[in-house]
Order: C-alpha cells, then sequence, then structure tokens
C-alpha cells in the first residue's frame, strides 16, 4: 500500500520559521482549498512602507449575485501584526476582514451583491496607524 505523499515542503518552512524565532511554536498555517468558480482577478503582492509582504491575490466569483471570495496564496506576513485584508472594487474599499494568520494560504468569503470591477487587495496593520499598508497586490485578469 502507497503512503500518501507528505507536504513536506509546509513542514520545513513551519520548522524554520519557528527555530529561528520568527514565529512561536504552534503557529497555524492556513491551506485553504482552491475556491470552485471564475476567477475574475488576480496579482502578485509587493511590500509598502518599508516592509516586505509576499504571495498572490486571486478574487473568484462563486455566484451571479455576487458571492466571492478573496484568496491569499503563499502569503508572508511580518509577524507584528494584527492585519486585516482590505479588497477595493471600483476604486472603493468593499471587504475588510481580520487576516487568520501571517503565512499561508487563506480564502476570505464576502457576499457582496452584483458584478464588481476588482483593484486591489491590501494587507494593512491595525496597530500602525501612521505607515498602516503593509502590501498591495494591483489585480487583473
Amino acid at each position: 500500500m502507497k503512503r500518501p505523499a507528505f507536504p513536506s515542503v509546509l513542514l520545513i518552512a513551519s520548522f524554520l520559521t519557528t527555530a529561528c524565532g520568527i514565529l512561536p511554536p504552534g503557529t497555524y498555517i492556513p491551506t485553504d482549498p482552491k475556491p470552485v468558480g471564475s476567477l475574475v482577478a488576480q496579482g502578485h503582492f509587493d511590500g509598502m512602507n518599508g516592509r516586505t509582504v509576499t504571495g498572490m491575490a486571486s478574487v473568484y466569483q462563486l455566484t451571479s449575485d455576487g458571492t466571492y471570495v478573496i484568496r491569499l496564496e503563499g502569503i508572508v506576513v511580518p509577524s507584528e501584526g494584527p492585519f486585516v485584508v482590505v479588497g477595493q472594487a471600483g476604486g472603493s474599499e468593499v471587504y475588510s476582514q481580520q487576516l487568520r494568520a501571517v503565512l499561508g494560504t487563506q480564502n476570505y468569503v464576502t457576499s457582496l451583491g452584483g458584478t464588481l470591477t476588482w483593484n486591489a487587495v491590501y494587507i494593512r496593520s491595525t496597530r500602525n496607524a501612521i505607515q498602516p499598508d503593509y502590501g498591495k497586490a494591483i489585480l487583473s485578469l
């Protein structure tokens, strides 16, 4: 009987970040599944204000009535949070939710109604009022 493949990369990343003191032991690293829906926008994160944020943001439309998933893939954010995920559509902020973890792949579901044109996803500090934006992904398709 064949053993299932073990997510060794995730285990190694978790071990190294804990061993190096970047994250405390037992830190949660989400691995949310890819949404079933239409990809409507995506972009890579760039750090802002001297901060480093990496990974990719994607937006999937699940239903025609305006249910979307903002997906953060392979996200790495400084551990000094707390942070929020902010979605921008049509030039306005339309979504804000606390970031669940500073690493990993995370889905955030929103029911905003209607069809939206997504512009950007931000990682914003809720603690740093002077330079709140840590990262930004400009979205396109």
